[in-house]
C-alpha cells in the first residue's frame, strides 16, 4: 500500500533500517561474523544488490539500501537478509544498487568536523566523491547528515563531468533539507554558472518565506520555477525538483506542488565547465545554504510515484517494511 502508482517500480532501492541483538557481532553475543557478511536475496534465492550505509557492531543497528528489480504496488514484496555464516564477505557497498539512472548519491554519513577534508562518498557507480569545505556532522533523517554553517560558509565541492550535462538534459535533484534562515536564495545543489546562466540547480528561500526553486538555462537565457507552497524553518522536508519533457515539477514530502514558471519550461543548456556544489554556486562563495542536508541525489527524471514511494520509505522505514522472525539455517 505504500508503493505508489499502478505498475511495479523497477530497480527501486529500498531503505532497510533494522536494530536487533541478533545483528551484534558474535563475540558480543550476536550472530554477525564481521559486518561484511550481510547478503540479501529475493524469495527465489536470487541475490540482490545492496549498499550498506552504516552498521554498528555494538548496538546491532543496520542501515542499508537494497535494490528491488520489481517493487510491487499490488502485493507485499518479500525478501531475505542472511548473516552470520563464517567465511562469507561482500563489499559493504555496491554501486549497482543505484543503477536506475542515478548520477550521484550522497548519504552524507561521514563523521566530519569543521575544516575536515574527509571525502564524502558518492554511493553510485560513478564515484563522484565530494570534498567538504567547513562542514560538520549533523543528525540526519537517514542516519547522519551534514550541517552548513551560518557563521562560516560551508559547501560540498563535487567534481564530475557527468553531473554537468545529465543524459537528455533532463534530471531530478532530491534531498532532505532543514533550512535555518529565510532571507535569501540558498543553493542546495548547483551545476550552474550564475554569471553565464548555464547549467541547472535547486535552491530554497526568498525574502519572506522558504520556497523551493529550480533554474536551468543556456548562455544567458535562464528558465526558472518557484513553488507557491513554502517550507517550515528548522524542520526537515523532502524536496525533489525535476525537469523532464513536460517541464518543471517540484514535490515536497511526496506531494506535487504548484509552480510559477518563467522562461521556456523545457530549456536546453550546456555544462558550465565548473565543478558542481552543494551549498553554494560553483563560481563564487555566494548564495550559500544555511541548514542541514541529508540524502542528496541527482538522477534521471523520476516519476511522482517513484518520489512518493521514496518519501514513504525514508520518512518511516519501520512502517514501510515489516520484519519477520530470525530463522536459524544450517551452515551448508
Amino acid at each position: 500500500a505504500l508503493v505508489a502508482g499502478t505498475i511495479p517500480l523497477t530497480d527501486f532501492p529500498v531503505l532497510v533500517a533494522l536494530q536487533s541483538q541478533a545483528l551484534v557481532l558474535k563475540d558480543r553475543g550476536g550472530a554477525v561474523e564481521n559486518g561484511n557478511d550481510f547478503l540479501f536475496a529475493d524469495e527465489q534465492g536470487n541475490r540482490l544488490d545492496a549498499d550498506i550505509q552504516n552498521y554498528d557492531a555494538v548496538t546491532g543497528k543496520l542501515t542499508a539500501w537494497v535494490r528491488m528489480p520489481a517493487l510491487s504496488n499490488v502485493s507485499n514484496t518479500v525478501f531475505y537478509m542472511y548473516f552470520g555464516k563464517p567465511g562469507v564477505s561482500q563489499p559493504p557497498s555496491s554501486g549497482t544498487t543505484w543503477r536506475a539512472g542515478y548520477l550521484g548519491v550522497w548519504h552524507l554519513e561521514e563523521a566530519l568536523e569543521a575544516g575536515s577534508g574527509t571525502p564524502v562518498k558518492d554511493s553510485s557507480a560513478n564515484g563522484y566523491h565530494a570534498e567538504p569545505q567547513n562542514m560538520v556532522t549533523a543528525a540526519g533523517v537517514v542516519g547522519k547528515g551534514v550541517g552548513f554553517g551560518v557563521e562560516t560558509p560551508s559547501s560540498l565541492r563535487i567534481p564530475g563531468a557527468g553531473l554537468k550535462a545529465p543524459p537528455g538534459l533532463r534530471f531530478t535533484i532530491s534531498a532532505w533539507i532543514r533550512p535555518k534562515i529565510t532571507n535569501w536564495q540558498q543553493r542546495v545543489f548547483s551545476a550552474y554558472d550564475a554569471v553565464g546562466k548555464r547549467g541547472y540547480e535547486l535552491s530554497v528561500g526568498n525574502t519572506t518565506a522558504i520556497t523551493v526553486n529550480m533554474s536551468a538555462g543556456l548562455n544567458g537565457s535562464a528558465s526558472t520555477a518557484q513553488t507557491i507552497s513554502t517550507l517550515t524553518k528548522n524542520q526537515w522536508s523532502h524536496v525533489a525538483g525535476t525537469l523532464d519533457e513536460n517541464g518543471f515539477r517540484v514535490m515536497i514530502n511526496g506531494q506535487p506542488v504548484p509552480l510559477t514558471v518563467t522562461g521556456n519550461s523545457t530549456p536546453q543548456f550546456v555544462p558550465s565547465g565548473l565543478d558542481s556544489y552543494a551549498g553554494r554556486i560553483p563560481n563564487r562563495d555566494i548564495y550559500t545554504y544555511y541548514g542541514d542536508l541529508d540524502e542528496l541525489r541527482v538522477s534521471s527524471p523520476k516519476s511522482n510515484d517513484w518520489l512518493l514511494t521514496e518519501y514513504n520509505n525514508q520518512s518511516s522505514p519501520t512502517n514501510f517494511i515489516s520484519v519477520g522472525q530470525v530463522e536459524m539455517l544450517s551452515a551448508e
